[in-house]
């Protein structure tokens, strides 16, 4: 009662800048004695523990490792997959609570959950990395099955299944991809959160990368390929995630190495909506560079004495990425192939000039098309990541750098390792 009572302010706290550091350390007594007193508390409490927790930001995990082994055959479903929010809620993801996922789907327990929790899974297990091919494609085949194909899901459910589709790089089969494009289009016109849309967006761009999808869609009837494209046209940009102090330190440290030696660069570069670096050391022989604090890893972080030890001192921490950001590295390498953004484009115009010469309706707000004497589109005026000019002139190389590799480096070391980013650095395309 007392971790759930102090969380909220534990969290005001942080959030208003405010000195914290007490307030954690006295939630970490209270999590490290509930840890070693477990099996004394009612199973009932180990849901809100674990949502305490979320909610001050305390990625306890002893606490949690303990309460993964208890909830384990005590619980109904439904509270695990709250379990499991908790943690994707604070990027933590540890041995026990990948052998509770495994445990939930050998005992087929998804089969006692309604479709808004199968969604609410399928993205919490994706966030915290646990899912494999056959794991995503069970759970999305369970959705569809007890959910009604023609009345759509809500937008919240329909956007939580997408996001954790996209952040397990699921392969699209023909009938389930069918079945949510056209739960989108009925929800084309209904009004979408700034993330939701991104969410949303991130999907699309991954249907349309995959040739394999990309095929599909090709087959699918007009209206559908449309609200794609409009989805994929959508020109929000990507919300600001809030950053810890750690992270804003490294980033200005880094923009001062090189103002100090007077070497040109740009901050927060966007390459398209709701795609965009950190830093780039502009010109073809520049850098896209991916500035990492503690919000693009899992907890628990490795220690710096095991980070010392595992590499040399310009690489890349051992710490684990969240799938977020290896999936933000792919889109940002699709962004810089100009072969393969052009080929984008071309797909993306025949789904949305089909649809808009099937469509008895104005669809400007996706981007008009100019056509010729033919009636046949002469292309797209908005592009999904910029002009083939801006393209061009695009730094060829994307690398990445977290906080700690930073502190690792001499000063002398750091102007040299930004201007020309050692192997370790380079973020290489997946074969």
């Amino acid at each position: 009662r007392a971790l759930e009572v102090a969380a909220p302010m534990a969290r005001r706290l942080a959030a208003a800048g405010a000195s914290s550091g007490e307030a954690f350390r006295q939630l970490e007594q209270i999590g490290d004695q509930l840890a070693a007193s477990l099996s004394s508390l009612p199973t009932s409490s180990l849901v809100p523990m674990l949502h305490a927790c979320a909610v001050a930001g305390l990625p306890h995990a002893t606490l949690f490792a303990a309460a993964a082994q208890d909830l384990s055959g005590h619980l109904g479903p439904l509270p695990i997959v709250e379990a499991f929010e908790a943690s994707a809620a604070l990027r933590l993801s540890i041995p026990e609570l990948q052998a509770l996922f495994n445990t939930f789907m050998d005992e087929g327990l998804e089969r006692r959950l309604p479709g808004t929790s199968l969604a609410r899974l399928v993205a919490a297990a994706a966030r915290l990395g646990f899912m494999k091919g056959e794991h995503t494609q069970r759970l999305l085949d369970r959705f569809l099955t007890i959910a009604s194909p023609m009345r759509a899901p809500s937008v919240e459910t329909l956007t939580t299944l997408c996001h954790g589709l996209y952040l397990s790089s699921w392969s699209p089969g023909g009938h389930e991809l069918w079945q949510i494009a056209l739960w989108l289009s009925v929800l084309d016109q209904t009004h979408k959160t700034h993330p939701q849309s991104i969410a949303l967006r991130n999907f699309a761009l991954s249907v349309l990368s995959c040739p394999q999808s990309q095929e599909i869609v090709d087959g699918f009837q007009p209206h559908l390929q449309l609200s794609i494209a409009k989805i994929l046209r959508g020109g929000q940009s990507a919300p600001r995630i809030p950053m810890s102090d750690t992270t804003l330190k490294f980033r200005h440290e880094v923009s001062e190495v090189l103002r100090r030696a007077g070497c040109p660069y740009d901050l927060d570069f966007n390459l398209g909506p709701g795609l965009s670096v950190e830093l780039t050391l502009p010109g073809p022989i520049g850098t896209l560079w991916l500035l990492d604090g503690p919000e693009a890893f899992h907890h628990p972080f490795f220690s710096r004495a095991a980070q010392e030890r595992s590499s040399s001192s310009s690489g890349p921490s051992q710490s684990r990425l969240v799938p977020g950001e290896h999936r933000r590295a792919e889109l940002l390498q699709l962004a810089m192939d100009t072969a393969r953004v052009d080929g984008l484009e071309q797909a993306l115009g025949r789904w949305e000039h089909v649809g808009d010469r099937a469509s008895s309706s104005s669809c400007g707000d996706i981007g008009s098309a100019s056509h010729d004497k033919a009636g046949m589109a002469a292309g797209p005026l908005l592009r999904l990541f910029g002009s083939a000019s801006c393209r061009t002139e695009m730094p060829a190389r994307l690398a990445r750098l977290d906080w700690l590799s930073w502190s690792r480096l001499q000063p002398a070391q750091r102007l040299g390792v930004l201007i020309d980013p050692r192997p370790a650095c380079i973020v290489v395309p997946p074969k």
